[in-house]
């Protein structure tokens, strides 16, 4: 079935691929963002016939304008502040207020404008750097986040789960993997890409990468990521009041992946990595065992297809070779 649906933080990294998927089965779907998306990727023909409204989450009064008038029937709840150290540092106040105030004002403008379907966006931070040393991290288990992002995604799970049903809506949160592919690129509320972005950006100088270790991790791409969570929209009544894992099932290295898209094979520096250590290898992967009882998709593809799928996604920009290397936004 068709559907009106509204993606808030749209402009990013997944409301971009998530947009590609919903627009792949026919969905109407408008991006709500404070900015629109990049140029270069929102002319690519897969998002073609896909709406952009300017929003601030924060602006609730706005936010509900913007829902109303794009006639949105299901709202997915995207926008946040994905900080670094610095920015968990220096702008805590205002992640904790994006990430926990702003999912309460969707929740509000959804039921003002007669939305009855929500989806909420965490991450697999609320389980915690460690996942509290468990063999595999399942919903039902203990969430023991140890960074302020962790920390404020969890808050909003709770809350929104509290409060959702008393304003009339299906809720359904989904807890997503550490993610890498394709529409990734920077932005304020992103500053940082993921591990792959960046490998491939510092690669293009044709030098070796320090990692501080394999960074072995549940990583999830982004095109698999985003067939997910659009299966969960169309089993909401079966979704609402739970959490699922969104993850891709089958922990790989990040050295491994280089390999694989022919990239310099990264080099193994603890002291002085060229890249922020992420993806501790002793934390357990995410459980997808009620992801695939709700849906079907138990898992994202193979890390080989995955690079096929990337480097044929690369090759769909006009640049050279070369220049896309450089220049594609990540």
């Amino acid at each position: 079935m068709q559907r009106s649906i509204a993606i808030t933080g749209g402009a990013g990294f997944l409301g971009l691929a998530l947009a590609e998927a919903l627009r792949r089965r026919g969905d109407r779907v408008t991006l709500l963002d404070l900015a629109p998306p990049d140029p270069r990727l929102f002319a690519r023909p897969e998002l073609a016939g896909t709406a952009f409204l300017p929003c601030d989450i924060m602006d609730e009064a706005l936010l509900r304008r913007c829902l109303s008038d794009c006639g949105a029937e299901l709202v997915v709840h995207a926008a946040a502040i994905t900080p670094n150290d610095e920015t968990s540092r220096t702008q805590a106040l205002r992640i904790a207020e994006v990430n926990v105030s702003g999912a309460l004002r969707l929740l509000s403008a959804a039921s003002a404008s007669g939305i009855g379907d929500v989806v909420l966006l965490s991450s697999i931070s609320v389980y915690g750097g460690l996942g509290s040393g468990a063999a595999e991290l399942r919903e039902d288990g203990p969430a023991l986040p140890d960074t302020l992002y962790g920390e404020t995604k969890l808050a909003a799970e709770m809350l929104c789960a509290r409060i959702a049903p008393t304003l009339g809506l299906r809720l359904a949160t989904l807890r997503l993997g550490p993610m890498f592919g394709p529409w990734e690129s920077l932005r304020e509320a992103r500053p940082d890409l993921s591990p792959h972005g960046q490998l491939q950006r510092l690669s293009a100088g044709g030098q070796p990468v320090r990692l501080a270790h394999e960074m072995r991790g549940d990583w999830i791409y982004s095109r698999d990521a985003a067939a997910m969570i659009a299966a969960v929209t169309t089993r909401m009544d079966q979704a609402a009041g739970g959490c699922f894992n969104i993850a891709g099932g089958a922990p790989f290295a990040l050295t491994r992946w280089a390999e694989a898209m022919g990239l310099p094979c990264p080099v193994i520096d603890p002291e002085t990595p060229d890249i922020a250590p992420r993806a501790d290898p002793r934390r357990g992967p995410m459980s997808t065992a009620a992801l695939a009882a709700l849906t079907g998709i138990d898992g994202g593809r193979p890390m080989e297809e995955a690079v096929a799928d990337e480097k044929a996604w690369q090759q769909g920009w006009p640049e050279t070779k070369s220049e896309h290397t450089q220049e594609t936004p990540r």
